[in-house]
């Protein structure tokens, strides 16, 4: 199964809420799809993990060294022009010491701690190494490299898997300029180098059976079994955002209603903006003027949502609400309109 990505854009001029950090009517508070969203991703890097692990010890453990034992030659002997039965094309003619030296796979891969930067170098090497042996082709080699680094997101940069998921303007463009982002796709295809590695392994390699998969397999089959039961809800979830924004986005047209021009609900004078106050000046804070609570009454006039009057308004759900209250205490469509000041618009 692909995982869920929620597509935020960085826009070059403006934002869709001026006055607010957020771009959303929610603000900081997550629906429940984003919740789920997360839930789902959790999970997922979780077995991601693991999976990127049991690849890289193959790789690093169980399959480069043992050229040396199909070898069957002294150290210094040098290894037959053999072509490897996979794909038929690659030869190899390198002595058996100078590829123990280049390669120093000699500790073991559970002890990356001791040997710190070194580990990454081994992996590299051993998977360039493979390319020659041509048990993984240049595409191939290309793209689990890939798919090591982002295991590497995930294990030091947990923040870049969740970074489109928030609603943030700082985050957005942080995601935008970094390029660190989550990957749905990325456990499907590492499942499959794991199967594809021990695959062609077993022919042509000896590769020690490893306890790790029994030891996780009642955790992977929990995870699996609640992944299928997000993805289900999330689907349904999805579907009813799209109906939801179908229906605002009909409701946002304002052509007829008379609220277009010095009227329209962004007009700048609609909001409290820096002025002097006698000798004093009051900052900017985005709060509706007089003049903008009216023009936000009148949109419930017309029969606007309050979901419809946050993004019309450029406020958020909460504020639309506490407006809505307002407009239904000052009598609702009896209310007693005020007058608004003109400006030219031309």
């Amino acid at each position: 199964m692909h995982g869920f990505t929620k597509v935020r854009r960085r826009k070059l001029f403006g934002r869709n809420f001026p006055f607010s950090q957020y771009d959303s009517p929610f603000g900081r508070r997550p629906t429940a799809l984003d919740l789920n969203v997360m839930r789902y991703r959790s999970i997922e890097v979780t077995l991601y993990l693991f999976y990127a692990e049991e690849v890289r010890n193959l790789i690093l453990a169980n399959m480069t060294p043992k050229l040396f034992e199909l070898s069957g030659r002294e150290d210094d002997e040098e290894l037959p022009n053999n072509k490897c039965e996979h794909t038929g094309s690659k030869n190899f003619n390198i002595s058996k010491t100078t590829l123990e030296s280049r390669l120093n796979t000699t500790d073991s891969p559970d002890h990356t701690a001791e040997s710190g930067g070194n580990y990454g170098r081994k992996i590299t090497s051993s998977i360039n190494y493979a390319l020659k042996l041509g048990l993984l082709d240049k595409k191939e080699v290309g793209e689990l490299k890939t798919l090591l680094n982002y295991r590497n997101d995930i294990a030091h940069r947990i923040q870049s898997i969740f970074s489109d998921m928030s609603p943030s303007y700082t985050a957005i463009d942080f995601t935008s300029f970094s390029g660190q982002s989550y990957r749905g796709h990325a456990l499907e295809r590492i499942r499959g180098y794991r199967d594809l590695i021990l695959e062609r392994a077993a022919k042509g390699f000896i590769v020690p059976i490893s306890f790790n998969s029994l030891v996780f397999d009642f955790s992977e089959r929990a995870f699996e079994s609640e992944m299928k039961r997000l993805h289900r809800i999330i689907i349904t979830q999805i579907e009813k955002e799209k109906s939801r924004i179908n229906t605002i986005s009909a409701e946002l047209g304002l052509n007829g209603t008379g609220l277009t021009g010095d009227l329209d609900p962004r007009h700048p004078t609609n909001r409290r903006s820096g002025r002097l106050h006698g000798d004093d000046y009051i900052p900017s804070n985005g709060h509706l003027t007089k003049r903008g609570v009216e023009i936000c009454f009148r949109l419930y006039d017309i029969g606007k949502s309050p979901l419809a009057v946050a993004y019309l308004m450029g406020i958020t759900l909460r504020a639309a609400k506490g407006r809505y209250k307002g407009w239904l205490k000052a009598g609702g469509l009896g209310r007693i309109k005020a007058e608004v000041q003109r400006y030219n618009s031309e």
